[in-house]
Parts: structure tokens; C-alpha cells; sequence
């Protein structure tokens, strides 16, 4: 890794798909889910993580292994706190997404589209609502004998050091240059009725700091707040 960029990911409070002015939380809890088993068992679909490099002017830069990177940490947050709630957590099986499953995590994805859009209107009519996944989705999970399946998406850009020196020079003008920003968002369904029972958009669950260079203790606080609100 080039030990010239910065690797830093100021959040910047931008969410997948801007809320109203109303809007209190982007954190979507279903009350009438159904009551949990004593022991919940839950499979993590692998995350969906996109790291990019802002090069000086300005560009993305896919960078596979920052991805991979931030990942893995991702992973292994969110797996050890399941185990702290007392929850089990079932290995997927692979790194990457199942072909098999491409469809699942459209469908997925498309329902946390309409919870996130919910949750922006005025009167918080998501929390009324009945946002489930489909018969086939659930039968994908229940090979692996989960009660709950989470997706995720994480989406961030760093600056590159010639990104920094631009942004440097341009402060001492003035001008302000965008150098880093960061989006998630993070969903668990119950694999027995299909409800999604918690989801979190809420930029400003997120502690400022490094994303890419958070340490394993970094990390478990940074899960800890986007998992805010969600219990089993």
C-alpha cells in the first residue's frame, strides 16, 4: 500500500438518498415483527464494500484491496458483537457473493429503497408499512438454518496525497475541495416471515474518523453505532 495517501474517511453526513428537512432517524424498526427464538441464528450475507481513491482531479479510483480490507475488518466487527448479544452467527460459506444469491440481494436492495424512502417522508409511514422478502429469498436462507440474514453496503472515497495537497492549496484560498466521504447502509430480515425487522441509513450513526486504518477496538465502536437500535 502507498504509504503517501492519506487514508482518511471524513463522514460527511451523505446519505444513498437524501431525506427531508423532518426527518429525525434514518433507523427503521418494524414493531410488529415477530418475537425472536431463544437462541436467533444469523447468516451475514457478505458485505457489499466499493473503496475509492479521489485522485488529484478528483476521480474515483476503485482500489481492490482497500475494499477487501475494510471488508474483512467489517466482518469481523459485526461478527463479534452478534457473539457479545448472544446471537449466532453462521458462516456464509464463501468471501464473495453466490451466484445464486445476486438476485436475493437485488430484491433486498430494492426493499431497503423503499424503507430509506419511507423513512424520509414526512410522517415516518415506514414505520406502518409491511417490507418483507419473498418465499424464494427466504428459502435461500433456511439451507443454512438461520432465523435472520443481514445485507450491507458500504460505500467510501479517500484522498489520494495528491488529493490533500489540491484541497491544502485551495483552503488557503478559500475553496473548499471535497477529498473523502462515506454511505452505508445495513438491513436484517427474518428469514421465517420475510419482515425486514431493522435497518439503519443514518449518517450520523457514524463516528468521524478512519474507516480504513480502524483498529479491531476502532472498529467494534464503529458497528456498535450503526447497529443502534437493533436488539434480539
Amino acid at each position: 500500500m502507498n504509504k503517501m495517501i492519506k487514508l482518511a474517511v471524513t463522514l460527511l453526513g451523505i446519505a444513498f438518498i437524501s431525506g427531508c428537512a423532518g426527518v429525525t432517524s434514518n433507523v427503521y424498526t418494524n414493531p410488529s415483527a415477530s418475537v425472536p427464538p431463544m437462541k436467533p441464528k444469523l447468516i451475514f450475507v457478505p458485505a457489499d464494500v466499493e473503496i475509492s481513491i479521489r485522485n488529484a482531479g478528483g476521480d474515483l479510483e476503485l482500489s481492490a484491496e482497500l475494499s477487501e480490507q475494510v471488508s474483512t475488518a467489517y466482518n469481523a466487527a459485526a461478527m463479534n458483537l452478534m457473539f457479545e448479544r448472544g446471537v449466532q452467527f453462521i458462516p456464509y460459506g464463501t468471501r464473495g457473493l453466490k451466484d445464486e444469491h445476486v438476485d436475493v440481494v437485488r430484491e433486498a436492495n430494492t426493499i431497503m429503497d423503499s424503507i430509506q424512502l419511507s423513512q424520509s417522508a414526512s410522517g415516518g409511514i415506514g414505520s406502518s408499512r409491511n417490507f418483507s422478502l419473498s418465499e424464494d429469498a427466504r428459502a435461500e436462507f433456511r439451507e443454512y438454518g438461520a432465523d435472520y440474514v443481514t445485507f450491507s453496503v458500504l460505500r467510501a472515497a479517500t484522498a489520494s496525497g495528491g488529493r490533500t495537497a489540491v484541497a491544502v492549496i485551495a483552503a488557503i484560498g478559500g475553496v473548499a475541495v471535497q477529498t473523502s466521504d462515506a454511505q452505508y447502509r445495513v438491513a436484517i430480515f427474518d428469514v421465517r416471515d420475510g419482515q425486514c425487522i431493522w435497518a439503519n441509513f443514518d449518517p450520523l450513526a457514524l463516528p468521524d474518523g478512519n474507516w480504513i486504518d480502524a483498529d479491531e477496538e476502532a472498529w467494534a465502536e464503529i458497528i456498535d453505532k450503526m447497529d443502534s437500535g437493533f436488539s434480539l
